[in-house]
């Protein structure tokens, strides 16, 4: 019996054995099919991107890409406004994010995100609107303009109050493709030498169309040097007039709009032959002298300069300008009397009025002067000066309402040119 035991044992054993390994076996088989389950469907989703990708060429997705970015060109089309663009303009590296199929189609030559990698820079900083001066501000200006080769358009709006020194002398390099450049600075003193050395910045601009500056102090070089396309040159404040002829002269051949805070009294005569549109608010005595624009037919006057002694740089526009813009308040009582040898003058634009009477009395004088600008056709005001527009402005819109006859071509003097065109931009302008 005992035998019998042994040898039964030794069979269960054997059999226990045989049943262990066939577990062992089978687990592996359902690992292995796992694997190979997995490995399946990693073939069947990478033929699915296959079949993805060999029904959507690469150069439609490329267009897709485009169609859902903007171009850097569209940000600075309006180039000194706020625009929604500039929060569009990661929209190119969001979808590069999405997943590496997207990343290899948008990094390919020519789309938006390769472009914006390699192009011209288009800076805009605006920090007026802060009081005090923001920590870091030299160092983020450090940082971009380190990149002046690049720059396409630069645009700096410094804090109202900022009391910093501010390290522009990368734009003393060639900046080979700025194109707009605009630098509002706050005022500060400075002695005479000071102001005299500035450095010589712009270097190499070929391509610079637009300058605007507010107290900066940046200038051209004083020898022989031209900017070859800049068509727009803003300078606001307060500028010593070695600075403003330099770039004055070196622009003489291209400048078509010139603002100036103050007309300066050069003693060279710099010559604008190209000069139509000219913006100042300040003119001294004899600068007529020293000033040359024979193509001006836009000028734009500060209000209160319009004074008898002003006659005799007006007088080199008075048969050219079409279009006269005056801001501000406090007309002179004989400004009528100024201004009355313009006749060519067809567009009058008045800004910024400060809600005073001043406009409309004004507009009540010319009515009833009918030989002063028979050419007047447009009166456009802003905001700030539609309000107090009341009997005056009726008055000349009745005087000039009428339209011209035949027979009133032999009046003499001749009834002036009927008002085609009045834009108040207040409600408070007469219905």
């Amino acid at each position: 019996m005992k035998a019998l035991a042994g040898l039964a044992g030794g069979l269960l054993a054997a059999a226990q054995a045989n049943v262990d390994a066939i577990a062992a076996e089978m687990r592996a088989v359902t690992t292995t099919e796992d694997i190979l389950t997995n490995r399946l469907d990693d073939m069947r989703s990478q033929h699915r991107r296959d079949i993805w990708t060999n029904i959507v060429p690469l150069d439609i997705l490329q267009h897709i890409f485009e169609q859902c970015t903007i171009s850097s060109a569209e940000i600075v089309e309006n180039f000194g406004l706020e625009l929604p663009a500039y929060t569009q303009a990661a929209a190119p590296f969001a979808i590069a994010t999405t997943c590496s199929h997207w990343r290899s189609s948008s990094t390919c030559d020519a789309t938006p995100l390769d472009v914006y990698l390699h192009a011209p820079l288009d800076i805009s900083l605006y920090f007026a609107d802060y009081e005090d001066n923001p920590s870091g501000l030299g160092t983020i200006i450090d940082a971009l303009t380190a990149h002046a080769t690049r720059m396409r358009s630069f645009e700096l709006w410094l804090p109202y109050k900022y009391s910093g020194a501010i390290n522009l002398d990368q734009l003393k390099a060639p900046t080979p493709l700025l194109e707009r450049c605009c630098i509002i600075g706050q005022h500060s003193e400075s002695d005479e030498d000071e102001r005299r050395n500035w450095g010589f910045y712009f270097a190499h601009a070929p391509k610079l169309q637009w300058l605007e500056m507010r107290y900066v102090k940046i200038s051209c070089s004083p020898l022989p040097y031209r900017f070859e396309n800049l068509r727009d040159l803003l300078l606001w404040g307060t500028y010593p007039e070695e600075h403003v002829r330099r770039l004055a002269t070196a622009s003489s051949t291209t400048l078509q709009r010139l603002v100036m805070t103050e007309c300066h009294q050069s003693q060279q005569c710099v010559s604008l032959q190209n000069l139509t549109v000219l913006r100042v608010y300040e003119v001294p005595p004899l600068v007529h002298l020293r000033f040359n624009a024979p193509r001006v037919h836009s000028l734009e006057l500060k209000a209160s300069i319009l004074v008898r002694g002003l006659a005799p740089f007006l007088n080199q526009f008075v048969d050219r300008v079409t279009t006269l813009t005056v801001s501000g308040p406090h007309i002179p009582e004989h400004c009528l009397d100024v201004l009355q040898a313009w006749y060519n003058i067809e567009n009058l634009i008045c800004e910024e009025g400060n809600d005073t009477a001043d406009w409309d009395s004004f507009f009540g004088h010319l009515a009833e002067s009918p030989s002063v600008w028979p050419k007047l056709c447009c009166i456009r005001s802003d905001e700030g000066t539609g309000t107090q527009l009341r009997d005056g402005l009726v008055k000349l819109v009745h005087a000039r309402s009428a339209s011209v006859t035949e027979g009133d071509a032999t009046e003499n003097p001749p009834r002036p040119a009927k008002l085609v065109q009045v834009d108040i931009a207040d409600s408070g302008a007469p219905a």
